[in-house]
This record gives structure tokens, C-alpha cells and sequence, in this order.
């Protein structure tokens, strides 16, 4: 995001609080959606926020995209409380945690894919041998 668009976020962050930042998010995901559902992994979603964040914008150094994004969260999203959000924040917290081990597991056997001759089922099953073998070690030590 070009700096003088972060300038405009941070203004209206201080302005309204955390609710702004959640409002954006939700936004910008709307607004690729079509583009996020074809992303294969965690990678291809970085890149297409990415450039979407860059294209913010426009040739000139103009700010008018931030701007109609800022009032399009406000309309789309201005029932949105900062209680609501920390409610949903703390009902979903051990999914989230739970589905971003999987992606970093998922991501690297696919990049360990390569340089072996296991099967990504294989390097994930190695995993969790280690992993198990891991807290037993641990609880074995606070016993």
C-alpha cells in the first residue's frame, strides 16, 4: 500500500479505533473475491492482496481509490462493533490457530517436496510422529 494511502487508514484508525482496520479487511476481501476463491494456496492469496494493496493508488499518486474504499467499509460494514469483534475473535481464536499449523505444515511438505523422495503424505506423516515424540519428551521432563 503506497504510504499516503496508509496515511488516510492510520487517520481514520486513530478517528474510529480498531473496528476501521476489521471493516477495510472485509472490504478488500469482498471486493476479490472472485479473485481469492481460484488461489490454490496461501501464496497465491498474498499475491493477489498484494497487488490489489499496490493498484490502491492510482498513476498520478491520487487517493481516491483509498478514499472510495474507506466510505465503501462505512457502508457495507458500520454495524460492526469492536464487542463484536472480540467476541468472534475469541469463539474462533483455536480454529484459526489450529488451520494456520495445518497451512504452514501444508506449505512446508509441498517445499520439502522437491528436494526428497517422500510423498507430501509421508513428510506430513514424519511430522507428527515428531511432533508427538515432542510432548512426550516434554511431559516426560515436567513429571
Amino acid at each position: 500500500m503506497p504510504f499516503e494511502s496508509a496515511l488516510y487508514v492510520i487517520d481514520i484508525f486513530f478517528y474510529d479505533g480498531i473496528k476501521v482496520l476489521f471493516q477495510l479487511a472485509l472490504t478488500i476481501l469482498k471486493e476479490n473475491q472472485d479473485r481469492l476463491l481460484q488461489c490454490q494456496d496461501d501464496g497465491d492469496a498474498i499475491m493477489v492482496l498484494t497487488s490489489y494493496l499496490d493498484a490502491i493508488a492510482d498513476e498520478n499518486g491520487n487517493e481516491i481509490k483509498i478514499i472510495n474504499l474507506i466510505k465503501q467499509s462505512y457502508i457495507n460494514y458500520n454495524g460492526i462493533n469492536e464487542e463484536d469483534i472480540n467476541r468472534l475473535r475469541l469463539k474462533h481464536r483455536l480454529k484459526v490457530v489450529q488451520t494456520m499449523a495445518e497451512s504452514i505444515l501444508q506449505s512446508a511438505a509441498k517445499n520439502t517436496l522437491k528436494y526428497t523422495l517422500f510423498t507430501e503424505y509421508q513428510i506430513k506423516d514424519l511430522f507428527y510422529v515428531f511432533k508427538v515424540n515432542k510432548k512426550k519428551k516434554i511431559i516426560k521432563k515436567k513429571e
